[in-house]
């Protein structure tokens, strides 16, 4: 066991030199914990103990907003993150930032430039600025006096009380304001198959791995199945996109949609509206997706299989029923708590 002597002051607080040698991102940051947060560290390896004016659970763009704005103006701030590759949310990991930054690397491709190699090269330079983004956004509150950040999944255990694992260390943090910024996360529909199947990729995935697919078959013909339809025909995928309503882009105006399919048609995509999917039969190196058209059955072969489908809340983890928090299956919750946001 070790003394740490908490900046500016405070009582000492004993701790085992195994957590302060673990990776700065699989646990709570040393530095923060202090007497400000009233830390209690248990000597039988019971969970630390911390309380804070105010909990975020997510480190999403609000959620890291408000926990900055409210450390800054004195008020002790826990925010607990589930993975150390999302610190400032989905944007610049995994949404906005990667997605544009691949726009821009697919177009730059010139027919006599390897695919596999241009793409690989791509995925790295993108993946080493969402890499920036992240430090930056970890640092830029891990810097703060009176913020806390821990990396870890939070569970509601009572209305204002969650429990962190974080590493080989459980926390237990109690707050009189807490603030639920989860977000959302890749939907997969309920198709026989499709979940279980190796080759089944959510954007998230897309965006991070290096290995170019041959064949892609994209089920989903709104604006994030098509942005990568045209993202990976562009580096040299065979792609496929599957539609189930009667024209691409359904939320949009007729003329908008024609156009656009118009341009992805030209540029290769193979787009087929009224496509019912049945199922994905995972085969020797690939999967075969069946869909029904028009009263026939057909199927795709593919190297991997985009469930493009929507979004849905990222809240199935935290055991929102110990708050007292009612959800729906729509990005909303019901109802009206004290000190819960």
């Amino acid at each position: 066991m070790e003394q740490l002597r908490p900046q500016g002051g405070g009582v000492d607080v004993e701790v085992t030199k195994a957590t302060k040698e673990l990776p700065r991102c699989r646990a709570v940051a040393c530095q923060p914990i202090s007497g400000l947060l009233g830390t209690e560290v248990s000597r039988e390896g019971a969970p630390h103990s911390l309380h804070a004016d105010v909990l975020v659970v997510g480190y999403g763009k609000g959620g890291k907003t408000v926990a900055a704005k409210v450390g800054r103006l004195g008020k002790r701030v826990v925010l607990v993150e589930q993975s150390d590759r999302m610190y400032g949310g989905t944007c610049p990991n995994v949404g906005c930032v990667p997605t544009k930054a691949l726009v821009h690397h697919a177009m730059n491709r010139r027919p006599k430039d390897p695919a596999q190699e241009w793409y690989e090269r791509s995925v790295t330079k993108v993946q080493a600025v969402t890499k920036m983004m992240r430090d930056g956004n970890y640092e830029g509150l891990n810097g703060m006096e009176t913020v806390t950040v821990i990396t870890g999944p939070a569970v509601f255990v009572a209305p204002h009380t969650v429990a962190v694992k974080a590493g080989g260390e459980h926390f237990t943090v109690t707050a009189d304001t807490i603030l639920i910024n989860t977000g959302s996360e890749p939907a997969i529909p309920d198709i026989p198959g499709l979940r279980d199947s190796p080759y089944t990729v959510t954007s998230t995935e897309l965006v991070e791995t290096t290995v170019l697919p041959e064949r892609l078959t994209i089920i989903g013909g709104g604006y994030l199945g098509l942005e990568f339809a045209a993202i990976y025909q562009r580096f040299g995928s065979q792609v496929t996109v599957l539609e189930a309503a009667p024209r691409i882009f359904s939320s949009l105006d007729d003329d908008i949609a024609a156009v656009a399919q118009g341009i992805l048609t030209d540029e290769g995509i193979d787009i087929v509206t009224g496509a019912q999917v049945r199922q994905v039969r995972d085969g020797d190196g690939g999967a075969s997706v069946v869909f029904d058209k028009a009263g026939h059955q057909h199927s795709v072969e593919a190297d991997a299989v985009h469930a493009a489908t929507g979004r849905a809340p990222a809240t199935r983890d935290l055991a929102l029923e110990a708050a007292g928090v009612r959800t729906r299956r729509v990005l909303s919750v019901r109802g009206s708590w004290p000190g819960r946001f």
